[in-house]
């Protein structure tokens, strides 16, 4: 059981490292002063930015398994407050009070 956690925990370490690497690449590409735009260049940026997209694709997917997006989805819907209580008696209260 351990085995395979850590193998699929290296699987993705891996795989992210060579996914920023090659976005890396993509980027330095673009901002390196030899970006002239030329098709070897673009050729370049793309296959970067592709490498990155297609080895970042099973980390994604196994956060998604473990439920880490669902728990962040949760929290970003949660109020970072409590909201504030009204002070003056709800329409409902009145009407107890007054009958």
């Amino acid at each position: 059981m351990w085995d395979a956690i850590k193998e699929m925990l290296l699987i993705n370490v891996i795989s992210l490292v060579i996914a920023l690497v090659s976005f890396g690449l993509a980027i330095w590409a673009v901002v390196s002063d030899r970006f002239k735009g030329g098709i070897d260049d673009l050729f370049l940026v793309l296959a970067g930015a592709l490498l990155a997209l297609l080895f970042s694709i099973p980390p994604i997917l196994t956060l998604k398994r473990s439920g880490v997006f669902e728990r962040l989805r949760v929290r970003a819907k949660r109020p970072m407050t409590e909201p504030a209580q009204p002070t003056s008696p709800s329409v409902a209260e009145e009407k107890v009070t007054v009958e």
